[in-house]
Parts: structure tokens; sequence; C-alpha cells
């Protein structure tokens, strides 16, 4: 026993006292057998006695096995959340890398190159690689559709149509695989007619001014083709119908449109609207002279915009316009469609006519 309390007594380190119990000429077994005749108030004044030793004589701070003194820790929880955040960043980048690469093709439409046109209660389809139409009568059954030339849109193998003249207050959607109608009403929200409408390429529709109940309307809202469900999103600088608007990097852009101070008057200007942080300005003043008949995006940057006086391309990184050929035939209530296959332009309306652009040079294919 008087041994063991020695090494304890003289060793500082607790691997000290290991090695020099371990090395002396005992065996572990009789260190053992010493061990189990001590009663507990021997036990706990070795204790006692080693941690008075042990502030008596501190451990080497270069020890292994040193005992720190009580410190704190402040932690800026922000400024880790951010190196979390930059640390699992990093493994994804890492990840695109490593990963054997697998694409994934988009199963292709039954409808791809395929131009649509309404009329009354006709619905024409034109295959572009064919020329042929195919003509579908009365496709949402007695439905009329008016004042809906901005308010169609294509999504996802449906077509969408917002509002009218007749039924202000419904929105309808029409399939063209299954040839089935679902009308519906709009709820929470303003319906009208000559509202604007964009496919954000996801599930969103975004419903931007109109006419409702005598006034125009300044509004930005948005469709979920998930869920049905509508909701608001912000608010123009300027109250407008009729325009025409296209969705590109989390911007809606609306083109020219019908406004009114003390009376109607055309909407010279192009706006803007951010989804994200909500903000609508004028993104471009006085690009156009006139009313616009209508206007298309090819998905990158140019927007096309034909008004009864000019046809010309518009810029969106540089802001500046370009005079194009104008086209030989002009008509209220049409619309320019881009072909992105060949950087045509489809000019539609009426029963059907249409025109093509290519190279700048205007091509009847009617």
């Amino acid at each position: 026993m008087s041994g063991l309390v020695a090494s304890i007594r003289t060793c500082t380190t607790i691997e000290q006292l290991i090695n020099t119990v371990v090395s002396s000429d005992r065996s572990l077994k009789d260190v053992h057998e010493e061990l189990v005749h001590y009663d507990d108030n021997e036990l706990l004044a070795m204790i006692k006695n080693h941690i008075e030793l042990m502030y008596q004589m501190p451990y080497e701070v270069n020890d292994t096995l040193a005992l720190r003194q009580p410190c704190s820790v402040n932690t800026d929880v922000q400024k880790m959340d951010e190196i979390k955040k930059l640390i699992k960043s990093c493994f994804e980048v890492i990840g695109c890398f490593v990963a054997t690469p697998v694409v994934r093709r988009a199963p292709k439409s039954d409808f791809a190159r395929h131009v649509i046109s309404l009329r009354n209660n006709e619905l024409s389809m034109l295959e572009l690689d064919t020329s042929k139409w195919t003509m579908i009568r009365d496709p949402f059954k007695g439905h009329i559709l008016d004042y809906v030339t901005t308010s169609v849109v294509y999504a996802r193998g449906n077509i969408y149509v917002f509002g009218g003249i007749e039924y202000p207050q419904t929105w309808c959607s029409y399939s063209l695989k299954g040839r089935v109608a679902n009308i519906c009403n709009i709820w929470g929200l303003f319906g009208g007619r000559a509202i604007s409408t964009c496919y954000s390429g996801d599930k969103l529709i975004y419903l931007v001014g109109g006419y409702f109940d005598g006034g125009y309307l300044n509004r930005v809202d948005s469709f979920n083709i998930a869920t049905s469900e509508f909701k608001k999103v912000g608010q123009l600088p300027l109250r407008v119908a009729f325009g025409t608007s296209f969705f590109h990097n989390k911007t809606i852009y609306i083109v020219g449109g019908e406004t009114k101070d003390y009376e109607a008057r055309p909407c010279l200007d192009i706006h803007s609207f951010n989804i994200q942080t909500g903000v609508g300005e004028v993104y471009q003043k006085d690009i156009l002279e006139t009313y616009h008949d209508s206007s298309c995006f090819d998905g990158n940057d140019y927007i096309y915009i034909l008004t009864a006086v000019s046809f010309f391309k518009y810029s969106l990184t540089t802001r500046q316009s370009m005079i194009l050929l104008k086209c030989p035939t002009y008509g209220v209530y049409r619309q320019m469609v881009y072909d992105g296959a060949n950087g045509n332009i489809i000019y539609i309306g009426g029963k059907g006519p249409s025109l093509f652009v290519r190279n700048v040079q205007w091509v009847d294919h009617d």
C-alpha cells in the first residue's frame, strides 16, 4: 500500500502513474489484491490528497494530458451558418465534377412545334414542320372568349385562358391531348379582361394588369398550375391593359398596352417587374410611337415589336433597338410567335393566315 500511495503522491500525471505502477516488480494481480483491502474512507482520502497535489503542482502546458484553465468561447452563430452554407456549396460543386453525369431529357411533347390560335369558339393549331392546320370547334363548350388576345398561355400540354368580356371572373384550361375543358372561378383577386399573361417555365403563370369593372389594373398576380391557386405578387407603377408580357431571369417584361389618365391612351414604354425584389419600374421609356399590335421574345435577349408604322427588335442587354423590314400586312389582335428552332417569326391571326420572317425577309405562308 505504501508504495502505491507514494506513487500517487509523487506522480504529476495519470500517464506517469500508470507507467510507474505497471513497471514495478509487483504483478497487476498483486496490485489488485492490495487495493481491495482499502475501505471507502481511505480511497476518498487518497483522491482528496491527489486533488490538492494537482493544485500545488500544475501539469506542464506542453504535456499531452495536461489540463487547461477554464475558459469561455463566444460563437458568431450567423458567421457559423454562412460557413456551413459555404461548405455545403463546395460539396455540391465537387459532386458535379466527380459524379458520373446523367442527362435527363424532358419527354417530347406531342404538340412541340405547334402554333395555337383562338378565335371566338374555334381553336386552330398549325404544325410548323408540315404546315398542316388542325381545327377544334367549340373547345370550351359554349364558353365565349373575347378580349383575351393577351390572356392565352400554353403550359405543359394545356392552354390556359384568363378572364374575358363575358366571363371576367373565370379561368379556363384545355387539355390538347385529352380534348377536355375545365372552367373555374377566379377566387381571391380580380379577374377582368385584356389581362397580360406569361409562363415562368415551371409552375407559375403570371397575370399582369388588365381591365376590370371600369378601371385599369396595375396588379401582378400568379397562378399555380399544379394547385390551381392564385396569389398576389406585387404592383406595377402604371395601370395598364392589353400589354404583352414575357418572363426572363426572374423578371417580367411588359411591352406597350393601353393606360388611362384623363382618357385612354397607348402605353409607349416597356415596364419590368422583378419577382424576387417586388420592384416594378419603367425599363425603357418611349420605345413605341403608337399602339403596338404584337410582340414576341426570343427567350434570350431580343424582343421583336410590331406596330402600325414599324417593325424592330429591342435588346434587353444593351437597351438598343434596330429597325427591321416592315411586315407587308398588318392587322389588330394578331400575335407573333418566335420559333427558336430556326429563328423564324410567325405572325398569325384571323382564320389562320400566317407570315414567316427569315433573314429579315417576310415570306407568305398562308
